[in-house]
């Protein structure tokens, strides 16, 4: 058995969990709620050796195949049978693998973040992101500002978040003490640019998208320096149209950030 019983400890509600519960249909009804949690091992299968009764886990909630080729070269994220195990019952039976112990300094609840710090670290490892990087997070979502502070960590020179959503970067600038651009989804091109520029006092060489649309992404490409990084992360629009003549000119790399591998 390479099982643990879990008993729940605290679960984060997020925006998926929303999406499914006020969209969801036949498709996803097997899905179950609350991804992102932590709790207590109360029990452990006869081949589990890494964790012991008592111990505090917090939990990768994706459940993959394991045989299926992109799992078995490691890319468990993209596997076309992936399912979730959701936390919002008092016992859940997991996998060991994906139950990883929490340090006794931080509590259940901020384990829950973990996934949310997962996403937004593999953005910024994505990209690239180096103490002489210059980075431009536009959106406001936990993503984003997980991976402004997975920047800073880093070292890199500038950080700056941008988004449409003002009372939530009053919130990042109070909270965490973030350079912020607000700009109006109706507003010129021109006049955001220009906005962008004066905090950086040049472009930046990365920006990690976290609202994809076809603003922010003819934001991303008009910004970013020659030989820039856009790391795509997070979607607001299913389509999204922007210049390719400006990604081929600056020799822009695009990449994408889908769920989290490894982290």
């Amino acid at each position: 058995m390479v099982d643990v019983l879990i008993r729940t400890g605290s679960v984060a509600i997020t925006g998926s969990d929303i999406h499914v519960y006020e969209n969801g249909n036949r498709d996803v009804e097997g899905m179950t709620l609350g991804h992102d949690a932590t709790g207590f091992i109360e029990e452990v299968g006869q081949c589990v050796h890494h964790l012991h009764v008592g111990d505090r886990v917090v939990v990768e909630s994706a459940l993959s195949c394991g045989i299926c080729d992109l799992c078995k070269r490691g890319l468990y994220n993209m596997c076309g049978g992936l399912v979730y195990n959701g936390f919002l019952a008092t016992h859940q039976v997991h996998p060991a693998d994906l139950c990883h112990r929490l340090p006794d300094s931080i509590s259940m609840e901020e384990g829950t973040l973990t996934q949310t710090l997962a996403l937004g670290c593999q953005a910024c490892f994505k990209g690239n992101i180096t103490p002489t990087s210059s980075v431009l997070i536009i959106g406001s979502c936990p993503t984003a500002v997980a991976a402004a502070m997975c920047s800073t960590a880093i070292g890199c020179k500038q950080v700056v978040i941008a988004s449409t959503m003002n009372s939530t970067l009053e919130m990042v600038q109070k909270d965490f003490k973030f350079e912020t651009v607000f700009f109006d989804s109706n507003a010129l091109f021109g006049e955001v640019l220009e906005a962008i520029y004066r905090k950086f006092r040049e472009w930046p060489n990365c920006v990690i998208n976290c609202a994809i649309s076809a603003m922010t992404m003819n934001l991303a490409v008009m910004a970013l320096q020659p030989c820039g990084v856009c790391v795509l992360s997070e979607c607001e629009s299913e389509c999204a149209s922007f210049n390719a003549l400006d990604i081929l000119m600056k020799n822009i790399r695009l990449i994408p950030s889908f769920r989290s591998t490894n982290m």
